[in-house]
């Protein structure tokens, strides 16, 4: 007997998010790509804590998913994919692959939890689902890694990333793929970090 998938709880705070973040509708625009952020700091599971963030959807240290702001929103969140990309923040500092972690003494050292992985796999396999979403990106692939080479880090790459290529079957533009100014996905990130 096979298991059957249902889709996500997510709560909405559109209501509540500044509505100025929101540049134009996309309602003509076919929105087919998700790109995986870190917010590089935790402010807690408290969904309002993160009513400021430039994202579409946040993903809490407790696996809540928050929607901040509508899809169809276009948001200066994900550089060179602006046009087409649900952005989605996995909230926490995570390490880069050698272990160091950005501005650790203000912004603290973040495990990504079993709880986060399981609410961004769910949340990408939803939007698939829900919009016909066929690619998956990092942030650093559309932005200089001098700004975000570590978005959305190793741990958030592997786990939900490349789970959403190996079992979801969306693609990632393929070894070396950038867009804009954006830098690749290191090989070190299609694995477990050590």
């Amino acid at each position: 007997m096979t298991s059957m998938w249902l889709p996500p709880d997510i709560v909405d705070k559109m209501d509540k998010t500044p509505r100025n973040y929101r540049v134009r509708s996309r309602m003509s625009v076919r929105i087919d790509t998700v790109v995986l952020h870190q917010t590089s700091f935790s402010r807690g599971s408290v969904p309002d804590n993160y009513l400021s963030v430039h994202a579409h959807y946040v993903v809490l240290p407790d696996g809540t998913i928050v929607q901040l702001h509508p899809v169809e929103a276009y948001l200066v969140a994900s550089s060179a994919f602006n046009d087409d990309a649900v952005s989605v923040e996995v909230v926490g500092n995570f390490p880069d692959e050698r272990g160091n972690y950005w501005k650790p003494g203000e912004n603290g050292r973040s495990v990504l939890s079993p709880q986060q992985i399981g609410g961004g796999c769910d949340l990408v396999q939803y939007l698939n689902q829900t919009y016909g979403i066929s690619f998956v990106f990092a942030h650093r692939q559309g932005e200089s890694a001098d700004l975000r080479g570590n978005c959305p880090g190793p741990d958030v790459w592997y786990n939900i990333g490349e789970w959403a290529v190996r079992e979801l079957g969306l693609s990632d533009g393929g070894k070396g793929y950038t867009e804009g100014r954006g830098s690749p996905i290191p090989d070190s990130w299609r694995r477990p970090r050590a």
